[in-house]
């Protein structure tokens, strides 16, 4: 393995030596079965194409040590607390949604809920700043990435207004996938742009338009509890085989076996990401 080079850490504006950073940790992107891999759909200049990958992505020259423990600090309290609370498919504490409803609504009250937000800004703010192309259609200006940089290290006070967050927990379990993150519409009739976040049976939804928003079919104030932030938090189930994400799943799986057909399997594919 080849030293790290020296160079500003995006996180903290300090100058040291790069350290290996997942942009999105990698205990929340394990396949079902150990040693198994990931179908992954890349993008370059000659266009989209499929490989395979033993795991999350990670960047290299993002962030100095001092940088990684901060965002390792997030990680760690959130995947404490998504377990503790059972919204991840990899948590014992998982229990399937035996409800014959397709959707249903749940109340979960976080420890520490401005801190599990931070930790899904911080997933927004290492999307945009990655050169990687799988994160490519997360965009943001550089008044927001500088934002966003300084609630994750403490420089300024976070709002909620800016880039509300709620969540969509799977409520049956599916295949693990490896997805990266890619935006949206609410609505296909011109509701509100989200970036769309997914890992280990739980969505993220990140609103990037006005905090007024289109959703639940009325205007819902950013203040809502259905927004990460409050002490009580509103998060909406749905059954894997009724959610987009799985046909999302099928989609990509389908197009990696029309790439490589002889690897097409007796049965469907139990892992694949975008």
């Amino acid at each position: 393995m080849t030293d790290m080079e020296n160079g500003d850490c995006k996180l903290t504006k300090e100058v040291g030596k790069f350290v290996k950073s997942h942009i999105i940790p990698k205990s929340l992107t394990r396949p079902n079965i150990s040693g198994n891999k990931f179908i992954e759909k890349k993008v370059t200049n000659r266009g989209p194409f499929y490989g395979k990958a033993s795991d999350s992505w990670y960047d290299p020259n993002i962030v100095t040590q001092k940088g990684e423990d901060i965002l390792a600090y997030l990680d760690t309290l959130a995947i404490e607390e998504l377990r503790g609370l059972g919204l991840v498919w990899s948590s014992h504490l998982f229990k399937a949604n035996s409800a014959k409803q397709q959707n249903s609504l749940r109340l979960v009250k976080f420890q520490r809920p401005k801190l599990i937000r931070k930790y899904f800004l911080s997933l927004l703010w290492r999307a945009a700043v990655t050169k990687i192309s799988a994160f490519s259609e997360v965009n943001l200006n550089a008044k927001n990435i500088e934002l966003l940089r300084q609630i994750i290290v403490g420089e300024k006070e976070d709002n909620r207004a800016i880039f509300p967050i709620s969540l969509v927990q799977l409520s049956t379990k599916g295949h693990t996938v490896n997805l990266a993150p890619f935006k949206q519409k609410m609505d296909i009739n011109g509701g509100e742009n989200i970036y769309r976040f997914y890992h280990d049976g739980l969505v993220i939804h990140m609103y990037i338009d006005d905090p007024r928003l289109s959703v639940l079919k009325s205007s819902v104030d950013y203040n809502h509890p259905m927004f990460i932030g409050l002490d009580i938090t509103i998060i909406n189930q749905i059954n894997y085989e009724n959610s987009f994400q799985y046909q999302n799943t099928l989609k990509h799986t389908k197009e990696y076996f029309n790439h490589f057909p002889s690897q097409r399997p007796a049965k469907a594919s139990k892992s694949t990401h975008k």
